[in-house]
């Protein structure tokens, strides 16, 4: 039985997880690259069943999609569909998939990340330190975190 192939447009395989890429080719044939136009692409992946992305691929357009015949799936690793060819896949008869729960730790951690600047003014103070205008005097507003709750109101 012949493999399927697989072309991931927007990474090479030094990029991707070892234990991932042998994962993959248990099952399927694949090959890795950054298409940066959609000529490119149309040579990269003109014999590969499935379009794979990280997040948008500016090469990803419906005039290379309309050379790739033999493309039933586009697959995008990530939350967002916003940057694919929706119209079109439906329109064709490609199939359109992601990973949305992928990447819901990194987007935790930098949420929390993002807090702790808020809470301890991290931009403020590097642009007064980039600035030669650091306020040494202790008037700045400083309090610690601990013993203080946070609410966070969201999905």
């Amino acid at each position: 039985m012949a493999k399927f192939k697989i072309a991931m447009i927007s990474a090479d395989e030094v990029r991707l997880p070892a234990s991932c890429v042998e994962n993959i080719r248990c099952f399927a044939d694949l090959i890795c690259g950054r298409c940066e136009d959609p000529g490119e692409l149309v040579k990269f992946a003109g014999d590969c069943d499935i379009l794979w992305m990280f997040g948008a691929n500016v090469a990803l357009r419906p005039e290379a999609l309309d050379k790739l015949p033999q493309v039933k799936a586009l697959f995008r690793s990530g939350s967002g569909l916003d940057a694919l060819p929706l119209d079109y896949a439906k329109t064709h008869g490609l199939g359109v998939y992601n990973t949305p729960e992928s990447i819901s730790e990194s987007v935790a951690e930098h949420a929390v990340a993002l807090l702790f600047a808020l809470a301890r003014h991290i931009v403020q103070f590097d642009n007064q330190v980039h600035r030669g205008t650091w306020d040494s005097s202790g008037s700045q507003t400083r309090w610690h975190l601990s013993g203080r709750t946070l609410g966070l109101i969201g999905y």
